[in-house]
C-alpha cells in the first residue's frame, strides 16, 4: 500500500510516495515523456487524465485515494479543512493568488498560456492579452505591434512591423513590386500612361 510524506524544504513541499519509489518536487512526479508533455508543470496522469495530486479530491496524495464527503484534499492529505494560506474550492485547497484553475477566486480559471499572478490571470511576458488569447504582438499577423492589427495576406510581421517579402512594397493594401507594377511604378500610387510600362521602376 502506497503512502505519502510532506514536509518542507527551501520554501517548496517535498512529497514521498512509498510503495513505488517515487519522490517529487512541488507535484512534479518523474514519468514518461509524452506524460510530462500532456500535462502541466506539477500534474500527473491518473486514468489518462491530468491531475494535481496536491489538491484533487479524487485523486489526493496519489491516483484513486477519493477524500471522504466533508473532507478537502489539502497539499495532498485529506483533512477536514485547509492549511492556513489556502482556500476551499470544490473539495480543493487552492492558492487564490497563483492557482490558474482558480484565480482570484473560485471556479475562474486562466485561459490559454496564461498565469495566475496576484489573483490575475496575466500572459508570461513578452507575451500581451489579446481578447482570450496570449499572443507575441513582434511576430503574429494578426496582431502586429498590438491587439487587433493585422498583416495584409502576403505580409509578414517582424519586430511587430507588417513587412512585404523580398523587394516588394506596401500599397494600397496590398504588396507590390514596384520596379514593374502600372500603377505603383517606382512608388506607391506612381501609376504609368495607358499606352507605357514599368520597367525597373520607370515608365517606359
Amino acid at each position: 500500500m502506497r503512502s505519502l510524506e510532506l514536509a518542507v524544504m527551501g520554501g517548496a513541499w517535498i512529497a514521498t510516495i512509498s510503495g513505488c519509489e517515487s519522490t517529487y518536487l512541488d507535484g512534479v512526479v518523474p514519468g514518461s515523456v509524452a506524460e510530462q508533455a500532456a500535462c502541466r508543470p506539477g500534474e500527473v496522469t491518473c486514468e489518462e487524465t491530468c491531475t494535481d495530486l496536491t489538491k484533487d479530491p479524487a485523486n489526493c496524495g496519489a491516483c484513486g485515494q477519493a477524500c471522504a464527503s466533508g473532507e478537502v484534499c489539502s497539499v495532498g492529505r485529506c483533512e477536514a479543512s485547509c492549511l492556513e494560506g489556502l482556500d476551499p474550492c470544490a473539495g480543493s485547497c487552492v492558492d487564490l493568488a497563483t492557482d490558474a484553475d482558480h484565480c482570484g477566486s473560485c471556479d475562474q480559471p486562466c485561459l490559454g498560456v496564461s498565469h495566475c499572478e496576484a489573483g490575475q490571470c496575466s500572459c508570461p511576458v513578452p507575451l500581451v492579452e489579446c481578447g482570450s488569447s496570449c499572443v507575441d504582438v513582434l511576430s503574429d499577423t494578426q496582431h502586429c505591434g498590438g491587439c487587433d492589427q493585422p498583416c495584409s495576406d502576403a505580409e509578414t510581421c517582424v519586430e511587430g512591423r507588417c513587412r512585404c517579402p523580398g523587394n516588394a512594397t506596401y500599397c494600397d493594401g496590398r504588396c507590390v513590386n514596384t520596379n514593374n507594377s502600372h500603377e505603383h511604378c517606382g512608388d506607391c500610387n506612381n501609376p504609368c500612361p495607358p499606352a507605357s510600362s514599368c520597367v525597373q521602376g520607370l515608365c517606359s
